[in-house]
């Protein structure tokens, strides 16, 4: 490795063969690498962690506060954990989470989850910028026709009610949003006189099916789509 570059090569029994070029590695040098043929990919050993290659070229380095020093051998156990030796940290243990970073994963862009729910089989997210749909199923995203109205809208809280509608609470000028199971909008903000604030908190659905809304003035009663208090 160098300059952040690593090279791969075969050897067909005479000479070396370039195979391809990874780049942005993260490591000034790499004392080790091992191979770890069930999941076809290579464990880097570096000069300030570790980090691995899989079978596609990308590099990803390993999320660990543990061993930030130079890494010189690697194993993997039965279990598929990753066991290396360090200077200065001794052995550190790497273990694959059982959560996955859909932000990682995904071409996804959007700054601070604040709330998720699940909606006629998809996930909502809202964060600080907007709205992310996915497929239960797929993960992958979906209803770009809806993500476009809640873009730059800080999103506080998603509920669903007992009616089939979805409530969102924003912090804009969209106030709060109602949307049907035919993925209609219906709006409540300062363009209705009963409601003070378009600063939307949060809600909740009282047995009766009003929905209470909390903003940053106060809260607001509506009950059958009419704002009452």
């Amino acid at each position: 490795i160098t300059n952040g570059k690593v090279e791969i090569c075969t050897f067909d029994g005479e000479k070396f063969q370039k195979n391809r070029k990874v780049y942005k590695t993260e490591f000034a040098w790499v004392e080790d690498i091992h191979i770890d043929e069930e999941k076809d990919s290579m464990i880097l050993l570096g000069d300030t962690g570790m980090g691995m290659i899989d079978n596609k070229g990308k590099f990803t380095v390993f999320d660990t506060e543990k061993i930030k020093s130079l890494a010189k051998k690697c194993m993997v156990d039965a279990q598929g954990n990753y066991w290396a030796v360090s200077d200065g940290q001794g052995i550190c243990k790497v273990s694959k989470s059982k959560f996955t970073d859909i932000f990682e994963v995904l071409p996804i862009n959007i700054s601070g989850v604040t709330t998720i729910t699940s909606f006629q089989g998809d996930l909502f997210i809202g964060g600080y910028e907007g709205l992310v749909i996915l497929d239960e199923k797929t993960m992958q995203p979906k209803r770009p026709e809806i993500t476009e109205k809640f873009s730059g809208v800080r999103i506080r809280c998603i509920m669903p009610d007992t009616k089939g509608n979805l409530w969102f609470s924003t912090y804009s000028r969209m106030g709060l949003v109602c949307m049907n199971s035919c993925y209609q909008f219906s709006y409540y903000n300062m363009d209705n006189l009963k409601i003070e604030s378009q600063k939307f908190r949060s809600t909740i659905e009282l047995p009766d099916g009003t929905i209470i809304a909390a903003t940053a003035e106060g809260i607001n009663y509506i009950k059958d789509g009419e704002v009452i208090y």
